[in-house]
This record gives C-alpha cells, structure tokens and sequence, in this order.
C-alpha cells in the first residue's frame, strides 16, 4: 500500500500494518512497550508516526535494535533469495546466528506475502530460533531489487527485523512502528541523504531537526 498523494501519514501507515500482518493504531495514541517509551501522541490528527511532535520516542525504541555494525549500504544482490542468504552470512558472522536458519527463516515469511510496502520501502522479518533479542538491519539496495511490491517500485530501502521465537506483543508493536516510521516522506528523505552508516544511526537514533541536519537538507525534497 503505497501513499497517495491525498492520503495521510497515519492512513498510510494504517494500511501498511495490514499488510504486513501486525496491529493498527487507533485513534488513542498508542504506547510502546519498553524502558524508554513514551505515548505516541498526535495521532489523532493525522500527524503520523516519524516526526518529533507526533512520536519522536517510536525511533529511539527502534534505534535500541540498530546498530552501526548492521548498517549495510550500496548491497548489490539478484533476487530476494540472494538478499535473505547475504543477511544471513552477515549475522553469522557478526551475531554467531547459523546463516542457513536466518535466511530460510526470511525466505517462509517472504513466501506467505511480500513485506514490500510500496515507495521503495520493504520491512523484511522473521521469528528465528536461537535469538535471544530483537536484531534489526538496514540495507540500502543499489540498484532496487523487484520485491513483488504492491505499487511495482523496486525497494532500495529495506528494514530487516529478526526477533526470537515465539513473537511476542513488543516484536508486533516494533513492527508496526517501523511501518509509520518509513510511511513518513520526510524520513525517506532524510535517510537516503545520510550516506554514512554514522549518519544513518544518528538518524534512527532520535527523528528531530538536529538528526536531519546533520544529514544534507538539499536532498530532502528528492523523497519519493
């Protein structure tokens, strides 16, 4: 589902969560789970999640599962196969998690409907057994990589996320943060203008003015 130019930030996002299978928020503002959340507030009117004012914490809960070391930039791989199995060699070899189980894992859930959300955004994820704690990836893709996605746009911009076995409330709700977070224009703006992994951490790490300054604003309104 991708945005249409009518449609707002929540809406989208709405849709996004249906896709990939994890709660909606209403129109209360919804709380994420964990030591540092805070409400999400500014929901119900219509700001979305990805800015400061609406739900700045959202991206410090998920900045606690990316770190610099999975920041992986200008990937070139064939297919979503070769994609799942380069993930997969990557976490073995950072995280000792068994490559074949990573990408087999990828590959099932991929298989029961494609995580492409449209807008060159896909949020690949899987449970996988043997991980003790959410572990979350970004690849930028070069060139895009077809993802079966609902507006036919190659995805060059992919959030992975592995979480233990069996998921739980939080593993959804992170998901379902993730959806808001890359449904904002402004945030895809901001992360294709960060070109280092340093910058992109800083990124994930707090959605605000100063993060996105220290990216290149020139290239914000490129944002598809």
């Amino acid at each position: 589902p991708s945005m249409t130019s009518r449609e707002t930030p929540r809406a989208c996002a709405t849709r996004c969560h249906r896709r990939l299978g994890v709660p909606a928020y209403g129109g209360k503002a919804t709380r994420f789970a964990g030591p540092a959340s805070r409400e999400c507030v500014g929901v119900e009117s219509g700001a979305g999640c990805g800015r400061q004012d609406a739900c700045g914490q959202a991206m410090t809960a998920l900045s606690r599962y990316v770190q610099t070391e999975d920041l992986l930039l200008g990937l070139e791989v064939a297919d979503k196969r070769q994609l799942f199995q380069t993930i997969g060699l990557h976490t073995e070899r950072i995280g000792n998690l068994p490559a074949d189980a990573v990408a087999s894992a990828l590959m099932r859930r991929e298989m029961a409907g494609s995580t492409a959300l449209g807008l060159g955004v896909a949020i690949p994820h899987a449970r996988v057994s043997g991980l003790n704690h959410i572990r979350a990836l970004y690849v930028r893709l070069v060139p895009g990589l077809d993802f079966d996605a609902p507006d036919a746009a190659l995805v060059s911009d992919a959030l992975v996320l592995l979480v233990p076995s069996p998921a739980n409330q939080e593993h959804l709700e992170l998901l379902a943060h993730a959806a808001s977070l890359f449904s904002d224009r402004a945030f895809r703006g901001a992360l294709q203008a960060c070109k280092k992994p340093i910058e992109i951490k800083a990124l994930f790490d707090g959605w605000t003015p100063e993060a996105l300054a220290r990216c290149d604003p020139s290239r914000i309104g490129n944002a598809r």
